[in-house]
């Protein structure tokens, strides 16, 4: 959350994009710039407006509906979230809504061009929102296109570049390397993966917040929820308005989440288990643990390894939170281990020293669980300044 936002929003708006505005990033952006909580909602609602001239319908709450053959089939309760009959036709909308509102709040001229690869959903709600904006979405689509969805496209006023492969081409899909190439000259990520554009995040947590204030309203203790995604984005969208629900008290606790993917187009599970093989092949394994001077050494055997380490030790962030927790662990073995022969020279019983020790140890105790209290309320970069 942005903004030190600590309560939950009470909002009867059926936009989320004007329900949820004080959770969203771009809110915050707004206020910074000098606009008021009237302005922001007005933007909103222009462009809301616009959208809903071109697709026939703005953004709305979305249903979470109980399914019932999912349920009689499986022998718990299921619920869905519906995003189908909302702008284009699919939650990629949402996001994009994000994006287009920091492009709006930071005044980005409506000349620039906004490019994504894609040829489906994402591509379809990005031409949309473009041509509501008036704004140029340059598409990227793969040489078997579907025609209706060219069709659909173009109609929407999308600027559209057929992508075969090209000889010189890396590994890969041809229509990223063209939305890269497109990028280096200039044109804004307008698309729905979190890694070209990490704002994409923002409008997409709308939905967990409908989904946590939907689950509040019914009364249902949720245990799992399962979420298709492509390479992430969607989750961790859905993960973030989870998390800022139960940070302002309305979950009592984070559900367990699966992310699932088809076996033949699984990105994510792909990107996971290529972080998961380079952390493993970061450590050194003979070198794991040196039993001639009984110390755990960490080997940069990884080439990735070394420039993180050489990027960390440059930040002045990373050096001061490493100083202060070389402090903070300084004093603490320090008392431990000096405190008691000192109350031994003072003439004292062994047992003051144990039970000093008792005592600090059970106020530790106490402040790691206030701390993790106070770090879903307030910054933690201010509280650890504080401590």
């Amino acid at each position: 959350m942005s903004g030190g936002v600590t309560e939950w929003p009470t909002d009867n708006s059926t936009n989320p994009f004007i329900r949820y505005r004080t959770l969203q990033n771009s809110y915050w952006v707004g206020r910074s710039l000098g606009g008021t909580d009237t302005d922001h909602v007005a933007l909103v609602d222009r462009l809301d407006r616009a959208i809903a001239a071109i697709d026939g319908t703005g953004f709305r709450v979305t249903p979470l509906v109980p399914a019932d053959a999912a349920s009689e089939a499986l022998g718990v309760d299921v619920w869905t979230k519906n995003d189908t009959h909302n702008v284009a036709g699919s939650h990629k909308a949402r996001h994009l809504m994000g994006l287009l509102l920091h492009l709006e709040l930071r005044r980005v001229s409506n000349r620039t061009p906004l490019a994504i690869a894609s040829c489906g959903n994402a591509a379809f709600a990005a031409a949309t929102l473009g041509k509501a904006s008036k704004r140029p979405v340059h598409v990227h689509i793969p040489e078997g296109a579907s025609p209706v969805v060219v069709e659909m496209l173009r109609a929407r006023s999308a600027l559209l570049t057929v992508c075969p492969r090209l000889d010189s081409d890396p590994p890969g899909d041809p229509c990223l390397h063209r939305f890269h190439e497109a990028l280096g000259k200039g044109e804004l990520p307008f698309c729905v993966q979190g890694s070209e554009n990490g704002l994409t995040i923002d409008g997409g947590a709308t939905i967990g917040h409908e989904v946590a204030d939907q689950l509040a309203m019914l009364g249902l203790p949720v245990d799992r929820i399962f979420v298709q995604v492509g390479g992430g984005a969607l989750g961790s969208a859905l993960f973030q308005g989870l998390r800022d629900a139960l940070a302002l008290g309305v979950l009592t606790a984070m559900p367990k989440f699966h992310c699932v993917q088809s076996e033949g187009c699984a990105p994510l599970a792909r990107a996971w288990e290529r972080v998961a093989m380079r952390a493993l092949r970061s450590l050194d394994n003979e070198s794991l643990f040196d039993e001639g001077h009984g110390a755990v050494a960490l080997a940069l055997s990884d080439p990735l390894a070394k420039p993180a380490v050489k990027e960390a030790l440059r930040d002045p962030g990373f050096l001061l939170l490493s100083a202060g927790f070389f402090v903070c662990g300084f004093h603490v073995a320090f008392i431990a281990v000096h405190m008691p022969g000192v109350i031994a020279l003072c003439g004292l019983a062994p047992e003051v020293g144990a039970w000093s020790l008792a005592i600090i140890g059970l106020f530790n105790i106490a402040g790691s669980f206030g701390v993790g209290w106070a770090i879903g309320r307030w910054r933690m970069k201010s509280l650890l300044s504080l401590i």
